[in-house]
């Protein structure tokens, strides 16, 4: 500093820029965002192509600066001029995003158009993204596959991770897993979370020609969560809850379930209130499948039914108890249909309702639920809650046999059809 500033105090250029990057990145200097700007924009008055661009990302942010588009654009075409790439893309992305400027498609393409065959791997990412949208031109997914390929190739990790999703769901492209793989582990190692929780979830799954590797896959999954990705997380809550190629520790899975559900992730808000049902913590039970179940959780709006019809970690309520089971029910989710059922047919938080304990039992039952095939079975069998009818009751109450339900062979041999 003793050297530096006193040249970039006499106008020398780079040492202006150096200044700049030292105050921006906190390198050598605390990082302070408004004194780079002022060293940015002595420099980019003197014509760094570098601090131009700098500062017009700082306008354009609000860093250290009121943000202002009008301003950022002037620097970023000052920049543009002297044939900075990332100026020119940036300065397309305020064109086709009307920031300071009219919105204007042509205009977009055409920088990013520039850009591209100057070799910039953003700009053909963004000129795909353009194709793919039909903004400015006609809608061309070749085009867009071809610029998103290219930009993938030259390293650009957006464009890598976006095809290994191409090819993994099959977007566009035939589903090629083998493909996703590659696109994933070129993203992966430029340290993109999404492409190490994919990639790290194909090594769980042996998918795409990989041999399962979990041990491969906690590696993956602990870089991707690690930068805060909460299903990462949740997959890593998952594996020591359940062992998998470690040690089970709840303590660890409890962890991790916690990091997830901080980003309010309800599948994690459930698993962890299904830990806490199984080591008796039903208050932290009750506290979690209720976030899981607001959020539409099927499985946690089941289970807080249950604890609502059981008095596990509140007071026992069959009103409340019907509510989340129906509301899980409606969901198609089968145990919830069984037992919303069972609180009509006992008339449990309301009058007993045949009817629609019936209507019940026969979703679930349409799904396997065996105990159900017998429920309606019965009731056909009786006439409860639906017309009598001794060959639908037969029917119903032989698939719950064949599926080893005992109160059903019981049935079988002591009545008669």
């Amino acid at each position: 500093m003793a050297i530096l500033k006193p040249l970039a105090d006499k106008g020398n250029l780079g040492a202006q820029e150096l200044m700049g990057h030292m105050y921006y990145f906190g390198k050598g200097l605390a990082a302070d965002a408004r004194m780079a700007s002022v060293w940015y924009t002595k420099a980019a008055n003197n014509g760094s192509k570098y601090a131009q661009y700098n500062l017009g990302v700082m306008y354009d942010e609000g860093q250290g600066v009121p943000q202002n588009y009008s301003k950022a654009i002037k620097l970023y075409e000052k920049a543009a001029n002297q044939g900075h790439l990332n100026a020119i893309n940036n300065l397309a992305l305020l064109y086709r995003d009307g920031l300071g400027v009219d919105k204007d498609y042509k205009k977009a393409i055409a920088l990013f158009s520039e850009a591209s065959k100057k070799g910039s791997a953003v700009a053909k990412y963004n000129l795909g993204s353009m194709y793919e949208n039909g903004l400015g031109v006609d809608k061309d997914i070749t085009s867009a596959l071809l610029w998103f390929t290219e930009a993938g190739v030259l390293g650009y990790v957006d464009a890598q991770y976006l095809m290994g999703q191409k090819y993994y769901y099959g977007e566009d492209v035939k589903k090629d897993l083998k493909e996703a793989g590659q696109w994933y582990t070129k993203a992966a190692n430029q340290g993109h979370a999404g492409a190490q929780l994919k990639l790290g979830y194909m090594y769980d799954n042996a998918e795409g020609g990989y041999a399962k590797n979990t041990k491969y896959a906690i590696e993956l999954y602990l870089k991707s969560a690690n930068q805060g990705n909460k299903y990462a997380q949740h997959n890593l809550g998952l594996i020591y809850m359940g062992g998998r190629e470690v040690k089970q520790d709840y303590i660890a899975a409890e962890r991790w379930f916690m990091k997830a559900i901080k980003q309010n992730y309800a599948p994690s808000q459930f698993e962890l209130g299904t830990l806490y049902v199984k080591v008796e913590n039903y208050k932290g039970a009750f506290t979690l499948l209720t976030k899981a179940a607001k959020q539409g959780h099927a499985m946690a709006q089941n289970n807080l039914g249950y604890m609502y019809e059981y008095g596990k970690g509140t007071k026992k309520d069959y009103v409340l108890a019907r509510k989340w089971y129906k509301k899980s029910a409606q969901q198609g989710y089968v145990e919830a249909q069984s037992n919303l059922a069972l609180l009509y047919d006992g008339g449990k938080g309301g009058k007993k309702d045949f009817a629609k304990a019936a209507k019940w039992y026969t979703k679930a039952a349409k799904q396997g639920h065996s105990q159900s095939q017998y429920n309606i079975g019965a009731m056909y069998y009786y006439g409860e809650g639906v017309k009598k009818d001794r060959k639908k009751a037969k029917q119903w109450i032989t698939k719950a046999a064949k599926s080893g339900s005992a109160s059903a062979k019981k049935f079988l041999a002591k009545n008669k059809f």
